[in-house]
């Protein structure tokens, strides 16, 4: 009887594992993403966005002017975030990077990479991530790495675009170009769905990427894209859209995405989301599907 007993306990405690087990699995909360809103006001601004996995890491791919950088380090931490595992810059402007210093003050970072390509403006933030020995890493097109259960394929830049720093002041026409034309571009898979992050590259860039990938255009195709350089009509590239074929797009940043450039995203056939119109906009990656929404999903007269 007592083998019997032990025997009949040990294959009910294996059944109780598997359904915990199974359990856990349907009812995980998946990958989340929340494209950061920060109110056009006393310079708080940029682009910021948060992925969350599920087991527990975390994902952080810039953080917006000095002021944004603020009021994303308080919500993270409200939202119980004691740790960055990964941060990404994607390129060295203030839009992006400003907000660097609060989050570095606030949460301490595991790893930090950027494309480098730094104006001496911009500096200091390297000069901070050595101070600090955070560990850092120039990524280049090719490079692949993981962050909690998502694969991460760096497409942009070639290496050698940033071989070298720019000379020129951070403010130059040519600088600005040339610095967003060089920022990281990459692709992010995780629960069998795509987010193609594209920072601030123009259309020129997106042509060379076109170029780049024209053997394997595949590599290009994502169900969220964010939307490049905010929008600006200076980066909108029909080709390109049509080449990552997103069923969603996100625009962060402030008021500067034009009539022109929303309707070439929606024409396009995605869902199309701007920050300044809706707010925060939140994502959930699971079992091969996104589900996106937003603080508003009104669209704003501007576009219709």
């Amino acid at each position: 009887m007592k083998k019997h007993a032990v025997r009949a306990l040990c294959v009910l405690a294996i059944v109780l594992c598997a359904g915990a087990l199974l359990y856990r699995g349907l009812h995980r909360e998946g990958v989340t993403v929340h494209f950061y809103d920060v109110a056009e006001l006393d310079g708080q601004w940029g682009d910021c966005t948060f992925f969350t996995f599920p087991d527990g890491s975390n994902l952080l791919v810039d953080c917006g002017t000095a002021a944004a950088g603020e009021i994303i380090a308080a919500d993270l931490r409200d939202r119980g975030v004691e740790k960055i595992d990964v941060l990404v810059l994607t390129h060295f402007h203030a839009d992006h990077v400003g907000g660097y210093r609060k989050i570095a003050e606030t949460f301490p970072i595991g790893q930090i990479c950027s494309p480098g390509y730094v104006s001496r403006q911009f500096a200091w933030v390297e000069e901070d991530i050595a101070a600090r020995k955070i560990p850092y890493t120039y990524l280049r097109a090719g490079d692949t790495f993981t962050v909690g259960t998502a694969e991460i394929d760096v497409l942009w830049p070639l290496a050698e675009l940033v071989a070298e720093n720019p000379t020129l002041d951070a403010s130059d026409t040519n600088c600005v170009i040339d610095t967003n034309n060089r920022s990281l571009v990459f692709r992010l898979k995780a629960e069998g769905v795509s987010v193609l992050m594209t920072a601030d590259i123009y259309k020129q860039a997106q042509r060379d990427i076109l170029d780049a990938y024209a053997g394997d255009l595949p590599a290009l195709e994502a169900d969220i894209l964010k939307i490049p350089h905010h929008g600006y009509e200076n980066a909108v590239n029909i080709d390109f859209i049509q080449a990552v074929s997103p069923r969603y797009a996100v625009m962060e940043g402030n008021h500067v995405m034009t009539n022109v450039s929303y309707r070439h995203y929606t024409e396009a056939g995605c869902a199309t989301y701007a920050s300044w119109m809706n707010g925060n906009v939140f994502a959930t990656l699971k079992d091969g599907e996104a589900a996106v929404t937003a603080d508003s999903l009104e669209i704003n007269d501007y576009y219709k």
